[in-house]
């Protein structure tokens, strides 16, 4: 069924931004900046046909929902080095089906050496790729009233992105350090759950890791990680639910 909407969504309501996609850092005493050059949004902000990193779990959305990803792969340029470098970010598949940000291709005017600040070009580039986007359900429509213009998702939804965007610490956290203790995550998670107030524990733990308030995949996301985490720390209250499920 299409879903109507009367009042223009918000990605309508605001012009999408060009702004350079850049990120910067005082790196010897010199300020060092790493630029994105491909995709090239130096026209405004491309879609058709780029890939993208997005920082949900899930796009299933029946709402427009404000989110945050990055171009992947993506190329870069470093501005203020001592030689001029360029390279490429990808999203890298582990054996164990994991992945990582990894530079893919690196090219110095004066040769590739382990002199090079490999870790702060990938942070750098990371967050110099990211942007703001709305995430767009399935035959999502919207007519201004004067009939002049009309929108319309199609049977995938649609992923409406804004510009250039900050990117979230804790999601710069999981991309650039995939093999984290798995329990120092939890325990983020789980003292988060146990702070919140009643009723608003998982939108607490959620919004604690990035996702927008109300994001209804960052919800998904804290119920999956909260029931690892009381595995972890709680295991007792895990075997009570079980027992009275059992007795009804």
């Amino acid at each position: 069924m299409t879903k109507r909407q009367t009042q223009a969504p918000k990605f309508l309501q605001h012009s999408k931004r060009q702004n350079q996609f850049s990120a910067s850092k005082v790196y010897q005493g010199k300020q060092l900046t790493v630029r994105m050059t491909s995709p090239d949004t130096s026209k405004g902000v491309p879609v058709g046909g780029v890939p993208w990193l997005l920082h949900t779990g899930s796009i299933k959305v029946k709402q427009v929902t404000p989110i945050t990803g990055n171009y992947l792969p993506a190329q870069f340029e470093v501005l203020g080095f001592s030689c001029r470098v360029s390279f490429t970010l990808q999203d890298v598949k582990g054996a164990r089906g994991n992945s990582s940000i990894e530079i893919t291709q690196l090219t110095c005017e004066h040769g590739v050496t382990s002199k090079l600040p490999l870790a702060l070009f990938r942070s750098l580039g990371l967050k110099a790729c990211t942007f703001s986007a709305y995430l767009v359900p399935p035959f999502f429509t919207y007519t201004s009233p004067d009939k002049t213009f009309r929108y319309q998702s199609g049977s995938a939804g649609a992923v409406e992105i804004m510009g250039s965007a900050r990117l979230p610490a804790l999601f710069a956290n999981d991309l650039l350090n995939p093999e984290q203790d798995k329990e120092h995550k939890l325990k983020q998670v789980w003292d988060l759950y146990q702070r919140a107030p009643e009723g608003q524990k998982y939108a607490t733990v959620a919004e604690g890791f990035g996702y927008p308030a109300g994001n209804r995949a960052g919800i998904e996301w804290a119920h999956k990680w909260v029931k690892l985490a009381r595995k972890e720390f709680a295991p007792n209250t895990v075997r009570k639910t079980k027992q009275k499920r059992g007795r009804k």
